[in-house]
């Protein structure tokens, strides 16, 4: 008794495999060229929106940079922070004793020059012990619409006691390199700020106030 899903002689199925293979190879060349014209369309998008003028024209014109020894001009007047400011806030990263990085944000932390950077903080923080430790620091500067700042340096202690509240000490850090992080196709919209409420507003305004004496 034949099988029945023997559906072809031996014969038959001689001269249908050309057949079949021919069909086959049409069938996957039409599946190629349809994938290849679908990706070099999406490509063809992609490369249409990335130069989208209209994605560029809100960003501020400024020269791009990567690198330099110390701030830019414009980096430091918006860290100078003059009348006793703590707005912009920035953050500092140290090192922790199993090398992991610690950040906190500082609302005193501001330029000196372009060269140096001072902020109070308590000398039980970890920012305090961790620099007591390690000297090397990042500092992290946001400002709106287009700065985007990272910093190197080493930091030491410029006062272990502050006049303004003993529990308090003030950094200095040295920087030694500054770094551009800022993305051209985007716009900052906000800057890292902090709210002092009216009951500590005398004792933090005492601190900034010794910190930009010094």
């Amino acid at each position: 008794m034949s099988s029945p899903f023997i559906l072809f002689s031996s014969w038959e199925f001689t001269r249908l495999c050309p057949m079949l293979r021919s069909r086959t190879v049409d069938l996957i060349g039409k599946v190629r060229t349809s994938c290849e014209g679908s990706r070099e369309r999406k490509g063809k998008d992609l490369i249409v929106n990335y130069h989208d003028t209209s994605m560029t024209q809100s960003t501020p014109s400024q020269e791009f940079w990567q690198t330099l020894p110390e701030l830019p001009q414009d980096v430091f007047l918006v860290w100078q922070k003059l009348n006793r400011a703590f707005n912009p806030t920035a953050i500092v990263a140290t090192r922790e004793p199993d090398g992991t990085p610690h950040t906190a944000p500082f609302g005193s932390l501001r330029a000196i020059s372009p060269r140096i950077l001072r902020f109070a903080t308590w000398r039980g923080h970890e920012t305090y012990t961790n620099t007591c430790r390690d000297d090397r620091v990042g500092v992290f500067l946001l400002s709106p619409p287009g700065m985007a700042v990272s910093v190197k340096g080493r930091a030491r202690i410029a006062r272990e006691i502050m006049e303004a509240d003993p529990n308090y000490a003030v950094i200095e850090i040295d920087i030694d390199m500054v770094k551009n992080d800022m993305v051209r196709r985007i716009v900052l919209q906000s800057a890292i700020t902090i709210h002092i409420p009216d009951q500590y507003m005398g004792w933090f305004e005492a601190l900034l106030g010794e910190l930009d004496t010094m």
